[in-house]
């Protein structure tokens, strides 16, 4: 007896629903795999899932499990996935996870002086402000002048391949780590490419004179690599329809918030 379904197309789902976006990082690490910086990304559905509930059996990373999961939801058209720019990791999670609530996910927000209760609705990715959004032909770096000491400093976004890198850097004595530095720490170093245009021998150099910076420097540098970072921001301004108080709300990635 053959299958009663009320079904017109049984084009798996995760080609019907598949979406292409334009990457905010313009797919610079990558441009032949991602022409004018567009890419598919596919639906977090049931087969999404189970290859997630596989990959934690085999006790993995959290990294390593989200460094898999961009393969399996972006046609990666042939580029390597180290070479994904990692501000656009956030950006495909949640877009793919928005695909099964037609793009748009919901949330409640309760005002932290009043308590009133918002119930709220937002497109993704085209609701949330795009930060360090890159223009076609982007050089892949920028260049900033730090205020005080008016040093030019030449930085870039980071990739997965760099993530990878600092995560192994107290084992890869090559690159001249210093010992037990901090992951906030090496996040600041690590997309630094020049000051005053010359390259640094190691990365022990760069520290050194990142510590010596007046603090108001080392503070800028911070908020410009955030700032030129490609990247969705998660913080949803919102304004109190009870008190007029504005806050912010961070959205979540998580699967609670895209039940």
């Amino acid at each position: 007896m053959p299958l009663k379904t009320n079904l017109k197309n049984l084009t798996p789902s995760r080609v019907q629903y598949s979406r292409e976006i334009h990457l905010l990082s313009g797919g610079y690490s990558c441009p032949t795999a991602f022409p004018e910086g567009k890419i598919t990304i596919y639906p977090w559905d049931s087969q999404v899932a189970d290859w997630i509930i596989e990959q934690r059996k085999k006790a993995t990373s959290p990294r390593e499990i989200t460094r898999g999961l961009i393969s399996q939801l972006v046609n990666l058209n042939g580029a390597k996935i180290e070479k994904f720019v990692l501000g656009d990791v956030s950006t495909v999670l949640m877009v793919s996870r928005a695909i099964a609530r037609e793009n748009k996910v919901e949330f409640e927000s309760s005002c932290p002086v009043c308590g009133h209760v918002h119930h709220e609705s937002l497109s993704i990715p085209d609701s949330l402000e795009m930060v360090g959004k890159k223009e076609p032909g982007y050089a892949g770096y920028d260049d900033v002048t730090l205020p005080i000491c008016k040093d030019v400093v030449r930085i870039r976004p980071l990739l997965i391949e760099d993530e990878l890198n600092m995560s192994q850097r107290d084992a890869n004595e090559g690159l001249g780590w210093v010992k037990g530095l901090s992951d906030h720490m090496a996040a600041i170093i690590w997309p630094i490419v020049t000051v005053g245009g010359e390259k640094p021998d190691n990365m022990k150099e760069l520290v050194t004179w990142f510590r010596a910076l007046p603090p108001r420097d080392q503070e800028y540098l911070e908020i410009q690599e955030l700032e030129l970072t490609p990247h969705l921001d998660q913080r949803v301004k919102m304004t109190c329809d009870q008190c007029a108080h504005k806050y912010v709300y961070p959205l979540s990635i998580d699967d609670d918030f895209f039940r």
